[in-house]
């Protein structure tokens, strides 16, 4: 009887556990982080015009790694002080998050949209 008890006991346990393992594993947004407004703090920052490529995962159970392309003015942001900045203002949503940030001047294309035509020359077109 006390057997069938501690099983009892351990199933919901375990659930939570195997659910949390899974989510690590298979790089899943945690279910607490809130990544929109992630997105809204790096859109409220001064000089950023967009946020593309916006990721977060969970690396342990309480941290969360995130990355980002930024497009900026570039005469708006110039210094590697403001991607301090940046970093540190996104940092308020949640303390225990790992941020890369790619910065994008907002007058160029980003390198990732970029597609090579056949002649090796890049397309204005992105990918699909």
């Amino acid at each position: 009887m006390l057997a069938i008890a501690t099983s009892l006991w351990m199933l919901p346990r375990s659930w939570t556990l195997l659910r949390n393992a899974t989510n690590i594993l298979l790089a899943g947004v945690p279910a607490s982080f809130d990544l929109a407004r992630v997105r809204m703090q790096m859109l409220a920052f001064p000089g950023v015009r967009d946020v593309h490529d916006l990721h977060a995962s969970a690396i342990a159970g309480d941290q969360t790694i995130v990355t980002a392309h930024v497009r900026v003015e570039p005469a708006q942001f110039t210094s590697a002080g403001g991607i301090s900045a940046l970093s540190e203002k996104v940092r308020t949503v949640s303390d225990s998050i790992h941020l890369t940030i790619q910065v994008e001047p907002s007058n160029e294309p980003c390198p990732e949209e970029i597609e090579e035509r056949p002649d090796g020359q890049p397309s204005d077109e992105p990918q699909h």
